[in-house]
């Protein structure tokens, strides 16, 4: 009992600051629930004089003042609904939309290596599922609980003043229904953390089945899909079928027990004894009877509850989980004005797992700002987790990151990621139309600027040339372009967003020879007054560099033009020997010349 006040309690105080100004409504609702249990108690005595004093003792004259008692119970009942479900409304409506906004909120600023242990589905879940059920815990664990419990004690207490030796018969039962209550109560929690677990798997699934669509299309996985489909919906119908055996239970079987074995037999035999015994009257009896029903129905109320709170507990703690991560944040000391381009990597080593090895280890270079800069490295050569270190997504285990000589750490996110633009091999677009697609890098962008930096992506053209131009939609991840054209569309949304530093992750390796070209080309352009980070393996792109960063096994193997690194780093030899023979040959000495 008392650990599950306490538990309220905690679960109360942390609810708090989500219902800034709605205090009142709790209040309120409070106090109409309080209301609406003193009128449940009133109304069987109200009863027992229509029964003992007009019916059978023929005193019509009160038949007036208990039709009058009825009908403002009744009214002062019905304006006591309205005003809770009003109360109700605005308090849970307001403080689950409050709830969910500072979820949305960390979703939006979490963590990097925060975000990469949550699934998709999950991250769903809290935000809809779990949020409902701390609404249902304001709803029914605090003042509905607190009256629940009043009403149990008081009627029970009455129960004994009208017949002592009827209350302590009729009580006997509770205990049997009680902890069957309590033993189905287990299971169904059981049950509810295996349906969450098997929605959770079966959301991440269907968005990456519905997200790769054609991918399964292409490697004729249908059968594979169509397998995992049905186990998931078999698991869904088994976890169903339980369900029913616990609502049967709960629904049917114990109210059998309690309503007919008990209340319809047991009580009207021995009441109707007391009666004939001249201890009881017909009226008090159906009182009796009616503060049993209601002491039972509390004591249901309460178990239910303390139940729900067991059950519901994993679905708060998720929440105040996730309410509870450090945001990334400007704070005290960090620095809010624009950066240049210049960056420092110094004595950097990183590693994802303590139990594994380090990724990066004791990594220094310098990139001066309007260099154009080529990384280059085998796969798990540690390219990748540069990019993540340089947008500060991870920070480093050793070392420092420093761009215009400020260590990153200490530098807004939001001046950081303006500073830094970033396109990735398979960059997300969203099912709007072209040109709202494009303005998400910068909203008060022209028109003009927006052309403009189409043409410097080379997609100008193709866009004109659609029925809708720039107001096209493009679907789902921009499923209606092709991957160049979606390539291209990234690259004029970076080019549009106009950051002192551009990092490109593979970003032309849809693009045709042609339209890389063209890329390039604009890279230059830009590159003059920007800083230019590429991370490759096509040789074309490795070739507009003024320097290349060989990476191998998470340690520099090499830094210079690639003129310089060609027969004099052996890592970069064997990277590009084989892959570009066939380019060095058809293009002679025409590569040799440094940009």
């Amino acid at each position: 009992m008392l650990n599950n006040i306490n538990t309220r309690l905690q679960i109360f105080r942390r609810l708090m600051p989500f219902t800034y100004k709605l205090k009142k409504f709790f209040w309120l609702l409070a106090l109409v629930n309080l209301c609406n249990m003193l009128i449940s108690l009133a109304t069987p005595l109200l009863f027992r004089i229509m029964v003992d004093d007009v019916m059978i003792n023929k005193r019509i004259m009160m038949l007036i003042p208990v039709c009058a008692g009825y009908a403002g119970l009744f009214l002062i009942g019905f304006l006591l609904d309205s005003l809770s479900n009003y109360s109700s409304n605005k308090l849970l409506n307001r403080m689950s939309f409050n709830i969910r906004l500072e979820l949305w909120r960390r979703y939006s600023r979490m963590d990097f290596a925060a975000y990469e242990r949550y699934g998709v589905g999950d991250l769903k879940l809290r935000l809809d599922e779990d949020v409902e059920k701390l609404n249902d815990f304001a709803k029914l664990q605090t003042s509905d609980w607190v009256i629940a419990y009043l009403t149990m004690m008081v009627t029970g207490i009455a129960l004994f003043v009208m017949n002592w030796q009827l209350a302590l018969m009729s009580m006997a039962i509770v205990p049997i229904t009680f902890f069957m209550g309590r033993a189905i109560g287990k299971g169904e929690r059981a049950l509810n953390e295996q349906r969450r677990k098997v929605n959770g798997e079966r959301d991440n699934w269907l968005s990456s089945s519905l997200a790769g669509w054609k991918e399964v299309k292409a490697l004729n996985l249908e059968k594979h899909e169509h397998i995992s489909f049905v186990r998931y919906i078999h698991k869904t119908a088994l976890i169903d079928a339980k369900w029913v055996y616990y609502w049967v239970m709960q629904a049917l079987v114990i109210p059998i027990i309690k309503d007919k074995f008990l209340m319809k037999f047991s009580l009207y035999f021995i009441g109707g004894l007391l009666i004939m015994q001249g201890h009881f009257t017909i009226g008090t009896l159906l009182v009796f009877m009616r503060y049993f029903d209601v002491f039972c129905n509390s004591i249901n109320k309460v178990n239910d509850r303390n139940i729900a709170l067991q059950e519901n507990m994993p679905s708060y703690e998720r929440v105040f989980e996730l309410i509870a991560l450090e945001l990334v944040q400007v704070g005290k000391g960090q620095s809010r004005s624009k950066l240049s381009g210049g960056i420092r990597f110094e004595q950097v080593s990183f590693q994802y797992n303590n139990d594994l090895g380090d990724v990066l280890r004791n990594i220094n270079f310098e990139i001066k700002q309007g260099e154009t800069i080529a990384i280059v490295g085998k796969s798990g050569a540690g390219k990748t987790t540069i990019l993540k270190l340089l947008l500060n997504m991870i920070s480093c285990t050793k070392g420092r990151i420093l761009i215009d000589t400020r260590d990153i750490s200490k530098c807004s996110p939001v001046i950081l990621h303006r500073s830094i633009g970033v396109v990735m091999q398979d960059s997300i677009l969203f099912n709007l139309s072209i040109r709202e697609n494009l303005k998400l890098a910068r909203m008060s962008a022209t028109d003009e600027e927006i052309v403009e930096a189409c043409e410097l992506a080379g997609i100008c053209n193709f866009i004109d040339a659609l029925p809708d131009g720039y107001n096209t939609i493009i679907g789902e991840r921009g499923v209606k372009l092709s991957g160049g054209q979606r390539q291209r569309l990234a690259i004029a949304r970076v080019f549009l967003q106009q950051p002192e530093m551009i990092v490109l992750d593979e970003a032309t390796s849809a693009l045709d020879q042609e339209s890389e070209a063209l890329i390039h080309d604009s890279i230059q352009k830009l590159s003059r007054s920007k800083t230019v980070l590429i991370i490759a393996h096509r040789l074309s792109s490795v070739l507009i560099a003024n320097r290349v960063l060989v990476l191998e096994s998470g340690k520099i193997a090499g830094m210079a033009h690639h003129l310089d690194l060609l027969g004099h780093c052996a890592a970069y030899d064997e990277l590009f020997a084989e892959q570009h023979l066939s380019y060095l040959s058809e293009r002679g000495g025409a590569i040799w010349n440094k940009p």
